[in-house]
């Protein structure tokens, strides 16, 4: 009875084991396949900016295989403006493990170009140890280009609307100008009426 017992607990921590296992499996698989395909650009990098991992979308959105960028360092790709921003930004990510910082940059695409770009990064840590510093990075030369638009339109409008201003005074002006005429006129006719 006692060997049943022991044999049974067995059999249920190994079918809860194997349950476990194909949990993690099934979210490795999901997690994968999220990260390989999202257009935003998952990267890993060690304390020195050292690109440890590279999302497959950044052949999508830069040109680059994703073992293109392992063993460089990130600034090499960054912008030279944009330098300070980043190197201050994942110095602050280290500095507050348990906060999620954002900021603007250029990454070279491999045409030579540069990309507009939203960052957003976390410190892992293992224990007090630093393992890496995790960058989601998305495109966003689209909204730029928006922006620029919507900047450019209501530079437009608010042109149109100064001229249309200028417009209504002048016409306002003519027509305060030609009631004035016209109430003298009629104080005229008045007096030669009276007379």
């Amino acid at each position: 009875l006692e060997l049943r017992l022991r044999i049974s607990e067995l059999e249920e921590k190994e079918a809860r084991r194997l349950r476990v296992d194909k949990a993690l499996r099934l979210s490795e698989k999901y997690f994968r396949t999220l990260i390989e395909n999202t257009l935003d650009v998952i990267t890993m990098l060690d304390r020195d900016g050292i690109v440890t991992y590279q999302s497959p979308s950044v052949k999508k959105v830069l040109g680059y295989n994703d073992e293109e960028l392992l063993g460089q360092n990130v600034l090499q790709y960054i912008h030279p403006d944009d330098a300070p921003v980043i190197i201050e930004g994942l110095a602050s990510i280290v500095d507050s493990p348990d906060d999620m910082k954002s900021f603007n940059y250029r990454f070279r695409h491999t045409d030579g170009q540069w990309c507009d770009f939203e960052g957003t990064g976390k410190a892992i840590f293992e224990g007090s140890e630093l393992i890496g510093i995790i960058m989601d990075s998305r495109d966003i030369r689209r909204r730029k280009q928006a922006e620029e638009e919507l900047r450019k339109y209501q530079e437009h409008l608010e042109e149109m609307v100064f001229e249309r201003t200028a417009e209504l005074e002048k016409m306002n002006y003519l027509l305060q100008r030609e009631v004035g005429e016209r109430k003298r006129a009629e104080e005229e006719l008045a007096k030669r009426e009276l007379f």
